[in-house]
C-alpha cells in the first residue's frame, strides 16, 4: 500500500521512515490504511502478526473429514492395518482434544 497523503504521499508503507510510521499510529486513520501502518509497525519492531484462534467448529470438521480420508486409506478392510488405524484414531482424538481446549 501507499501513504496517500502528506509529504511522503504516493511512497510505499515500507519506505516510510520509522518515526513517521510510529507517529502515523496515533492519529486516527480510516481503514484500510490503520490495519496496513499497524502491520507495517509490527513488522518493523519484529513482531509476528497476530492470529485469532480457529473456530472450533471448523476444527473440528477438519479432523473428522481428515480422519476420513485416512480411514480408508489405513483400515485393514481396505489393505491397511490395524496398528496403522490405531495410529490415525489416536491422532485424531488428540487434535480433538486439542480442539477442545481452544478459547470460545
Amino acid at each position: 500500500m501507499r501513504m496517500p497523503f502528506g509529504r511522503h504521499r504516493g511512497e510505499p508503507l515500507d519506505r516510510l521512515p520509522a518515526d513517521y510510521v510510529e507517529w502515523l499510529l496515533t492519529i486516527d486513520l480510516r481503514e484500510p490504511l490503520r490495519a496496513h501502518v499497524a502491520q507495517e509497525a509490527a513488522r518493523r519492531r519484529g513482531e509476528r502478526p497476530s492470529r485469532s484462534a480457529p473456530d472450533p467448529v471448523i476444527a473440528g470438521e477438519l479432523v473428522s473429514a481428515g480422519l476420513h480420508v485416512l480411514a480408508r486409506r489405513h483400515h485393514p478392510d481396505t489393505g491397511g492395518s490395524h496398528t496403522a488405524m490405531t495410529a490415525v484414531t489416536a491422532a485424531a482424538d488428540w487434535l480433538r482434544g486439542q480442539i477442545r481446549s481452544l478459547p470460545c
